[in-house]
C-alpha cells in the first residue's frame, strides 16, 4: 500500500489542508487522518484473512514498527491482529 499522507493528499487534489480537512469530513464523516488510519485496518485485515504473517502486514500497510501497527489494531478492533484472526478463521481466504 502507497504511503498515504496529508501532504500527497492536498497535492494531489490541489487544495489547502483546510479544505482537504473540510472535505473530508463532509464527504467520509472522518478528518483524513483518521480516513488514512481506516483505509489501513482495512487493508490489515485482508491481508490477515489471505494469512500473511503480522509483521508482513503491519509493513505493508504503512506501519514501521509491529508494535504500532499492533497498538492501532488493538485500539481500533479491541482485539491483537493474531487474535483477530483467529476469530476469524472460519472466513480465511
Amino acid at each position: 500500500m502507497e504511503d498515504i499522507t496529508i501532504s500527497r493528499l492536498t497535492a494531489a487534489s490541489g487544495t489547502s489542508k483546510s479544505t482537504l480537512q473540510r472535505d473530508m469530513i463532509d464527504f467520509t464523516g472522518m478528518a483524513p487522518l483518521q480516513y488514512i488510519h481506516y483505509l489501513r485496518m482495512n487493508r490489515a485485515t485482508v491481508l490477515l484473512m489471505r494469512r500473511m504473517p503480522v509483521a508482513d502486514v503491519a509493513f505493508s500497510v504503512g506501519y514501521n514498527t509491529i508494535s504500532s501497527f499492533n497498538r492501532h489494531f488493538l485500539s481500533e478492533f479491541g482485539v491483537s491482529p493474531t487474535q483477530w484472526r483467529k476469530e476469524h478463521e472460519s472466513r480465511l481466504l
